[in-house]
């Protein structure tokens, strides 16, 4: 790291503010010191995620979410190592509790979540009239196909198997891929749809040697930290965990509560709503394709609520990083313009 300062943030700044140097960093923390450069506290993602299930408005203070009792290190034990879960770095201070200087520890990968599956065979109906000719993973953004894209992230964030569910045009989308000298084709597998089965049936013919694996809808940009999210499947033994991102609806008018005779019980002016949505991107538990049956037609919605209904375990991850649904035409003509993927 070129210079711990990177990693402060004086205590008068926002939620927003915290999150601009969290994402500036692969060290996905901040120190929140005063005007001194006396340590106060720590705020990491989780702190921001969690900040987002109570409802904060990034606007606000970034005390609300600041972890006043983080470790931190003086110039005597600055050497002592340390091994807590999810830390990855520590400040050291002075006597009077000023941040001298940020220790930088080594990233640990304790996952064994090696294994993603990618969800390439639909139609691609709502891109028409690019989808025409060209399926959906293949269409270009900067030179760069969106499946080209998404594979090459996967694999970089250490993702070993990744297997690829072909339908429609999965011939020219296989043919393609297998010639990409810049992808690791050997560990590519595809899944050849004999029949659409929706967003959840080719999980039924995924071989998997560990007990949990990816599934990512190839029309989504999700610029994040999947060892975070993996961190945090495990951690709550989910059984399904879906990666949400925070919606967040102003009415443009006065909402009433009305009871079945018309009587108006209360009134809202212009309440904000928020609520979290499906980005398309989960980790799951080996033990579901059980409630699979072969060759049934099934998406991911009906799928998560029969996990429901037999009382499987499902979590929400709610994401504050951006996340676009390319697979809008709107959406994707847009971001071709302003954007590059990954």
């Amino acid at each position: 790291m070129k210079n711990f300062n990177d990693l402060l943030i004086y205590s008068n700044k926002t939620i927003f503010d915290a999150i601009r140097i969290i994402d500036s960093t692969e060290h996905r923390s901040c120190f929140v010191i005063n005007k001194s450069k006396k340590l106060i506290g720590s705020i990491t993602d989780g702190d921001i995620r969690r900040g987002l299930l109570k409802k904060f408005d990034f606007k606000n203070s970034l005390l609300k979410i600041c972890n006043k009792k983080s470790i931190f290190l003086n110039k005597k034990n600055e050497k002592k190592n340390i091994n807590k879960n999810g830390v990855n770095c520590i400040p050291i201070v002075d006597g009077k509790k000023k941040v001298i200087d940020i220790k930088i520890l080594k990233k640990k990968n304790n996952n064994n979540i090696t294994t993603a599956l990618i969800m390439a065979g639909g139609k691609g109906t709502r891109l028409l009239p690019l989808t025409k000719k060209t399926p959906k993973p293949l269409i270009k953004i900067k030179g760069k196909t969106l499946i080209e894209s998404l594979i090459l992230k996967l694999q970089k964030e250490g993702f070993q198997k990744i297997n690829i569910s072909i339908n429609y045009m999965g011939s020219k989308i296989k043919k393609y891929l297998l010639k990409k000298k810049v992808i690791n084709v050997n560990n590519l597998e595809f899944i050849e749809e004999k029949k659409p089965l929706g967003t959840a049936g080719a999980i039924k013919y995924l071989k998997l040697k560990n007990d949990n694996f990816l599934l990512v809808n190839c029309d989504i940009k999700l610029n994040v930290d999947f060892s975070r999210i993996i961190d945090f499947h495990l951690l709550q033994k989910s059984d399904i965990t879906i990666i949400s991102k925070r919606f967040v609806n102003k009415s443009n008018f006065g909402v009433l509560d009305l009871d079945s005779k018309f009587n108006v019980k209360s009134m809202q002016e212009k309440p904000i709503t928020v609520k979290y949505i499906n980005t398309g991107a989960y980790l799951i538990k080996k033990k579901i394709m059980n409630i699979i049956k072969k060759d049934q037609f099934l998406d991911m919605d009906n799928l998560i609520k029969l996990a429901l209904k037999k009382k499987y375990k499902v979590k929400s991850y709610p994401l504050y990083e951006n996340w676009i649904d390319l697979g809008k035409l709107n959406k994707l003509l847009s971001y071709k313009k302003n954007d590059v993927l990954y």
